[in-house]
């Protein structure tokens, strides 16, 4: 059975086991980005804000909904498509393969990727560029050519957060097939094959280029079993087979709150292109 929406622990059994059932209106607090990332003007930098634009595909949500625990006074602007190769050279990776999606999604994809790219002077007035998507094998040599082209037009640190863990079901279901219960980590065998692959090759792409990686995949899962709750065990990490939860991504943002705002001072510290003093960025 595939779920729509996601799960929430809103009961106990009486054994004192975690019993779940879905309401629809904790749908609307569960995915959706935070009503503030949709207020005016909230594509525009802002002066005198830490202005943090948010790259990606359908995981762009995860990443904000992370950042907002990592800077809650930042102006976090969303500039992501779903289903979207979303950076330079979408148009001609997009050529070379028509048939990924549809051609209206297409053209709106390439539409923007190429608007967000080439309006320089915006992404000169960003204080963190930050890269949250799902990868492909597809992935990494698109955001090499990426990663390049905006260190040659911008001092920004850049931040790549990792794949989240990728199921072969809904978690959902898979908790109900199972019986999984609060403490109970899923198999190894309910994991998209590659999952654990596509990290390390994303990883020496972003460290090739001096940009900053935030593993997902280190935080959910150990030895390769990766968590059914959230810590406080009143929500799924994913409500289908890999998009974060809401609170998986707020409780992601808490944890690494300390490594990514020390990942942006090093990079904040290092000499721009072309400088001979060390960069400068808005308190935060």
């Amino acid at each position: 059975m595939q779920w729509l929406i996601p799960w929430r622990v809103t009961e106990h059994d009486a054994t004192g086991e975690t019993a779940l059932r879905i309401t629809r209106a904790e749908a609307l607090d569960e995915r959706l980005v935070s009503p503030r990332a949709c207020r005016p003007d909230c594509n525009d930098p802002q002066p005198g804000r830490f202005n943090v634009l948010v790259l990606g595909n359908s995981h762009g949500p995860d990443g904000f909904n992370a950042l907002e625990q990592v800077y809650p006074g930042a102006n976090l602007i969303p500039s992501w498509r779903a289903s979207c190769m979303f950076m330079v050279g979408a148009r001609e990776w997009y050529a070379r393969n028509p048939g990924q999606i549809d051609a209206q999604t297409r053209q709106a994809c390439m539409d923007a990727a190429e608007r967000t790219f080439a309006d320089v002077g915006r992404l000169q007035a960003m204080d963190l560029i930050v890269f949250s998507y799902q990868s492909t094998p597809a992935h990494p040599p698109l955001l090499d050519e990426t990663l390049a082209y905006l260190r040659r037009v911008t001092d920004a640190p850049i931040l790549v957060f990792g794949n989240a863990p990728a199921y072969a079901q809904p978690l959902p279901d898979i908790v109900h097939a199972l019986a999984l219960k609060r403490g109970d980590g899923v198999p190894s065998d309910r994991v998209v094959p590659g999952t654990w692959q596509a990290d390390p090759a994303t990883l020496e792409v972003t460290h090739r280029h001096g940009a900053g990686f935030v593993s997902r995949l280190d935080y959910f899962c150990k030895a390769r079993r990766c968590r059914t709750f959230t810590v406080d065990g009143t929500r799924l990490t994913t409500y289908d087979r890999h998009h974060m939860s809401l609170a998986a991504a707020h409780e992601f943002g808490i944890a690494r709150a300390e490594t990514i705002r020390a990942e942006v001072a090093r990079q904040v510290a290092r000499p721009g292109p072309g400088d001979d003093q060390p960069g400068q960025t808005k308190a935060h």
